[in-house]
Parts: structure tokens; sequence; C-alpha cells
């Protein structure tokens, strides 16, 4: 880059610059200039054969290569016409997008391992605890194995309970309905009445004041 007396001179390109020093300086001075310095952050590291973050081709220990742009085997991807489909995430978009979600969380695993100073399976781990997704695949299966209720259409169960059938019939409107078993419903009421008649304060009992009071007058007279 030429420098030109007299006029504001900007660089205008990023440069990367190695230090022999574990703490990096604030500013160095390029000529007259005063310019930031902070940490570099690579791009996350890409294997151009099986298209898998954390390695790289040299160290691929794959059988086969994988196209970039539709994740088959058996070509490259600079002659491939097929559709774009993502080998890392499944989306529609090549394996070397900046839009994947796996690149973006391959580049948080980098800013990590640079700003902390971690390994990069120590900082894998840190962001896999920032953001877990065990727990939402579990939701997301569990709500879609639910089946809907139409709540127009009465939902009836029957059980027999000692040779009785009963018959449990939501009530109309949009109060909410749980439904119980017989049996179950049975011995809540069981509970319920016998903690009602261990709760109930005792009858008070009848005084024999009055009686003993009469006797002795009848025997006076």
């Amino acid at each position: 880059m030429a420098l030109v007396p007299g006029k504001q001179n900007k660089l205008k390109q990023k440069q990367t610059l190695t230090f022999r020093t574990t703490i990096l300086p604030a500013t160095i001075k390029a000529g007259y200039l005063n310019c930031k310095v902070r940490p570099y952050i690579p791009s996350p590291l890409r294997c151009f054969k099986c298209q898998r973050f954390g390695h790289s081709k040299t160290s691929c220990r794959s059988t086969t290569t994988n196209c970039a742009r539709c994740s088959e085997s058996g070509h490259e991807d600079a002659s491939c016409t097929n559709p774009e489909l993502c080998y890392n995430c499944k989306g529609n978009h090549s394996a070397y997008s900046k839009n994947c979600p796996k690149w973006t969380e391959e580049k948080q695993i980098q800013s990590v391992r640079v700003l902390q100073r971690k390994s990069y399976q120590e900082a894998r781990t840190v962001i896999e605890a920032r953001t877990p997704a065990s727990n939402s695949a579990l939701y997301s299966s569990a709500v879609k194995t639910l089946t809907p209720i139409n709540s127009q259409q009465p939902v009836l169960a029957k059980h027999k309970v000692s040779g009785v059938s009963s018959v449990i019939s939501p009530p109309d409107g949009n109060d909410q309905t749980i439904t119980v078993k017989m049996s179950e419903y049975l011995a809540l009421l069981e509970i319920k009445k016998s903690w009602e008649e261990s709760s109930s304060p005792p009858a008070p009992k009848k005084s024999k004041r009055k009686n003993n009071v009469k006797t002795r007058i009848m025997h006076s007279i």
C-alpha cells in the first residue's frame, strides 16, 4: 500500500500478523499510523473430502469423497448440477455456505478457542453447554406423538366397578376436562370421606347435670 503525503490514508485491507508473545498489544505502529490490534478468529476448518468440520483433507479417515454441493459421493462440486443439499445440517444450501447453522456453531467454537485460550474439544464443550439441542428435540418429538382431541365431540369412558357400569362424560362448554378411571375416582372419594370424618370436630356430649338436678328435686319432695 502506498501512503500519499497530505491525504488521509486508511488501511482498507485487514492484515494478519503473528507475534512472539501470548499477550497481544493494543496497537502497533505502521510508519506514522497507529493501527489497532484484535485477535484473529479463523474460519471453521472443513474437510474438502468428507465435508465434515473439525479436520482437514489430509487427516480425513473417510474412504469416500462427498460433493460439497449435493452431498452425494462419486463426483466433485465443480461439475455438479444437482440441487443443493448440505451434508452437515441437510439444509437447502451447499456445505460451504455461511448460512449453515453448523457453520455458525463452528465459528462460535473458534471464537471461544481463541478468546478463552482453550483447545478445540474444550471450546466445543463450552458451546454445546450453552445451546443444548437434546431437550428441544425430545420436546418436539413428544409434541408430535400427542393426539389432538376435538372439543366439540364428547369423550365417553366406560368402566366397570363391582359389576356396575359407569359412564363419565365431559360437561358442555369450553371447560377443560380431565378423564380419570372410575376406580381411582371412587378411591379418591373414600379418601375424602375419611379425611372429613377425621378432621371434623367430635359431637359434643350431652350433659347429665339437668337430669341429676331433676332427680335430686324429686327425692327431696
